[in-house]
């Protein structure tokens, strides 16, 4: 019995994960392409958030995880955690794809690499590296420092915060800014793509390191 819950646990994960991830890359790709339409920025804010409503459907992986670390399964939320970020990085590398396919333009030319651009991409990046992602670094810390487990997993929703800080005071005032002027440059649109990837490329890199 216990093995068939081990194994129900790490595919509901795998699924949950999934979803979380294609429904966040998606509202933030319904949000580009809803704004080029003329005099529709309140709609494509409203669509983007009811689509975004489905990713809290991650919170049902947190408690999964807490049952492999009360059953001392580590590797088992190692495995997961490799699992979510492979899962991440190749999911968000196709939507983006084929959302670049469709609002491709010349502007990209714009695109300047600097030392503002560097700061923004590394915040960004740090930020989407927890985000969806912390609960499994939380449960893995929790284990091997068992006399701070308690502490270390309710620290989740902290860490939580710094990627939903830089949504809120970067890239959703970049995107609004935008807005105000009609729609989203390709250029800024290029930032969050890029931004987006690499913060799950860093998860895949950790994932695998603590495989190891």
């Amino acid at each position: 019995m216990k093995y068939i819950n081990y194994d129900f646990f790490f595919f509901a994960i795998a699924i949950l994960h999934f979803l979380v991830i294609f429904v966040d890359n998606k509202s933030f790709s319904v949000l580009v392409l809803e704004s080029r339409i003329l005099n529709s920025k309140i709609r494509s804010w409203n669509k983007r958030e009811r689509i975004g409503t489905f990713r809290g459907i991650g919170l049902l992986i947190p408690p999964m995880l807490g049952y492999y670390l009360a059953q001392g399964l580590i590797q088992n939320i190692k495995l997961a955690y490799l699992m979510a970020s492979l899962i991440s990085l190749i999911l968000t590398l196709i939507q983006f794809h084929y959302l670049n396919k469709k609002i491709y333009n010349k502007d990209v030319n714009d695109f300047r690499i600097n030392l503002k651009m560097i700061f923004l991409i590394i915040l960004g990046s740090i930020g989407f590296f927890f985000l969806y992602h912390v609960h499994f670094l939380t449960n893995i810390l929790a284990h091997y420092f068992n006399e701070h487990a308690l502490w270390l997993v309710q620290i989740t929703p902290f860490l939580s915060a710094i990627s939903t800080f830089y949504v809120i005071f970067v890239m959703d005032k970049k995107i609004a800014k935008n807005l105000d002027y009609g729609n989203i440059k390709y250029k800024n649109i290029l930032q969050i793509m890029i931004v987006r990837t690499f913060g799950r490329f860093i998860n895949l890199l950790v994932s695998i390191f603590i495989v190891i």
